[in-house]
């Protein structure tokens, strides 16, 4: 699949990603990833992992690479700048690099591998901004071919209030993927809103049956390169019909994003996998 403009394609992926994470209040914590992605989206690599609860107390790093990066040493830029980007988001807030660097890249495209080492600082976005530095940085990971994104009639709907994008309070996405990563199965849906784009990342348990209800399942929302993870998710109204392959579901969660509480209420899933 091509890594056209505003479109994104997912992958399965290997990932051992941690650093020593400096919180506001001098405390030193480790980050090693207990979930980790990779997926491309607008021309970038993106990379993300999070350690904790995804529904409670967490941290998620994310970093996003040009496709057109060469190997070697980079600087980070900031949120307006052109290169290599950071973010660091909790449950409460999440905030955009403000100045990094990104040493020993190797991103070997044949074989689906990049390992480098990194350090940024940057802002939490929230009602009392909050700094944060990420030092002794390292990733490694590995992931399989791009997975094609579902075609034909595959809908994912959903109500986003209040709207990140005062004109895209109804999402609806405009492609959908639905993979399957070990035991799980990745759901992810994007919107293109005139040059922007907001997101849904569902983990859906590969185990669940017709009737399920799942309260424990992990989300995500993707508002243009920024990924937040949600909190109080559920899914319910499962049909999950494993031989003709297809699957439908309601859902909800809700997510910070700029220092506000969003809901993603009145969720739907209707695929033929």
């Amino acid at each position: 699949m091509s890594n056209t403009e505003g479109k994104a394609a997912r992958m399965n992926a290997h990932m051992k990603f941690q650093a020593k994470l400096i919180r506001a209040d001098g405390k030193h914590d480790e980050f090693i990833a207990q979930r980790s992605d990779v997926y491309t989206l607008n021309r970038e690599l993106h990379l993300w992992g999070i350690q904790g609860n995804p529904d409670g107390q967490h941290d998620l790093l994310l970093l996003r690479i040009p496709e057109g990066t060469q190997d070697g040493d980079h600087p980070i830029a900031d949120e307006h700048g052109v290169g290599i980007k950071a973010a660091f988001a909790t449950a409460e807030a999440a905030g955009q690099a403000t100045s990094g660097a990104v040493h020993g890249l190797k991103w070997d495209r044949a074989a689906n591998a990049l390992q480098a080492s990194f350090s940024f600082k940057g802002a939490l976005d929230s009602s009392v901004p909050t700094t944060y530095q990420i030092e002794n940085g390292s990733i490694r990971a590995e992931w399989n071919s791009p997975v094609l994104a579902l075609g034909g009639d595959n809908r994912v709907k959903a109500a986003v209030m209040p709207p990140v994008f005062s004109n895209a309070g109804k999402f609806e996405a405009t492609e959908v993927s639905f993979t399957p990563v070990g035991d799980e199965f990745k759901l992810q849906a994007h919107q293109d809103i005139n040059g922007a784009g907001q997101g849904v990342v569902l983990f859906i348990p590969g185990d669940l049956s017709e009737g399920s209800t799942a309260q424990a399942c992990r989300a995500f929302f993707i508002v243009n390169q920024g990924l937040y993870a949600g909190r109080n998710f559920s899914l319910t109204d499962v049909k999950w019909n494993k031989a003709e392959k297809t699957f439908k579901a309601a859902f909800a969660f809700e997510f910070t994003y700029g220092g506000s509480t969003h809901k993603v209420g009145q969720g739907s899933i209707a695929l033929r996998y």
